[in-house]
């Protein structure tokens, strides 16, 4: 294609697309696929149009804000905010709640793709001003304030139970046996009391993960 001709092609592009992306050679056509170039233009070309999705802007805004060298220009000015995607958001979560965080429960809930099944209950807290901070539980661990465990009559010691009280969300562990009063499925040891914001008796929901 001709310099007289490329140019003119540049301007249509832009004409009907409303967006001109300059990009330096080495990386055109790197990372994207635009959806208005010429099959003819090789990779040496300083010049790309097309359209381009929020993850792009995203990629060329990044490149451009470390000095890479890319000009951006769009006259579209009416795209969205860029939010971290769904599923980087979910695995976010995941991460917190594998470290013992607690997270906000309608956020992390809306990520859930699959039907989940929770169990309503209520439940209390030991460890904290009951003379229980130090002792041994049923599976030989031992209560502290850091203890991100849980009291469960009947599942299995070494289950992990998810917990929404409030707008919070943690991960506990069945360490213990308990409690023995009617209407409580659970107690809480000091951590994820704390995490919960939970102090006394309060309503849940769980479920079990594994």
């Amino acid at each position: 294609m001709s310099k007289n001709a490329w140019v003119s092609f540049a301007l249509t592009s832009l004409a009907l697309t409303g967006a001109l992306f300059f990009v330096s050679p080495t990386q055109a056509f790197a990372a994207f696929e635009f959806s208005s170039v010429d099959d003819d233009i090789s990779a040496s070309s300083n010049i790309v149009t097309g359209s381009v999705t929020a993850e792009q802007r995203l990629h060329l805004d990044q490149q451009a804000s470390s000095g890479s060298g890319i000009l951006f220009e769009a006259a579209d000015r009416t795209m969205p905010t860029l939010t971290v995607s769904e599923a980087d958001e979910r695995e976010q979560f995941e991460t917190d709640l594998a470290d013992g965080k607690s997270v906000d429960a309608e956020s992390y809930l809306a990520t859930l793709e699959d039907e989940v099944s929770w169990t309503s209950s209520r439940a209390s807290t030991y460890g904290v001003g009951d003379g229980l901070l130090g002792s041994r539980c049923a599976d030989g661990s031992v209560v502290t304030l850091a203890s991100m465990g849980v009291a469960h009559k009947t599942l299995p010691l070494g289950s992990t139970v998810q917990i929404v009280c409030g707008n919070r969300v943690v991960n506990a562990v069945v360490h213990d046996r308990g409690p023995y009063v009617a209407g409580r499925d659970i107690d809480l040891q000091p951590a994820v009391a704390a995490a919960l914001g939970v102090s006394g008796v309060a309503p849940i929901t769980y479920r079990v993960l594994d």
